[in-house]
């Protein structure tokens, strides 16, 4: 009998508290014949919604734009034991991000991240999106 009562403790389910949910979203957008400044200070705007800021971090320009835009690289990490992911801009123009801050209470734990990366290129400039949204209740 106690080792019948030692496997079903063994195949309980976890506690509902200890699982997080990490969901990432990515975009790639296009913007044709803008400039770099032009098109990084729309992205700046329009992330800062709502009043809460995102932060800016430029690069200078290249003389001669390449003919086909960079991509920036994914930097993987554990969130809570939960697999993640964010950009590494290296190369780009510039590096657009928003990070609320985080929803943490006895009932449940929320973070958001939003990050651009915009890359320059002789069409325009191209700017990859992530947006990742981690919940625990």
């Amino acid at each position: 009998m106690p080792a019948m009562v030692l496997v079903f403790t063994a195949t309980q389910a976890a506690d509902i508290r200890d699982q997080l949910d990490v969901q990432i979203a990515k975009a790639e957008l296009v913007i044709p014949d803008m400039r770099p400044q032009d098109a990084g200070a729309k992205i700046k705007d329009a992330l800062s919604v709502w009043g809460i800021p995102s932060s800016y971090n430029a690069q200078s320009i290249p003389s001669v734009m390449p003919t086909r835009p960079g991509e920036p690289t994914l930097k993987d990490f554990m969130l809570a034991g939960r697999p993640a992911s964010e950009y590494q801009c290296r190369n780009g123009y510039a590096e657009v991000t928003k990070n609320p801050p985080p929803i943490n209470n006895t009932f449940m734990f929320a973070a958001e991240r939003v990050q651009a990366c915009l890359y320059p290129f002789a069409l325009g400039v191209k700017v990859y999106v992530m947006f990742t949204s981690a919940k625990k209740t």
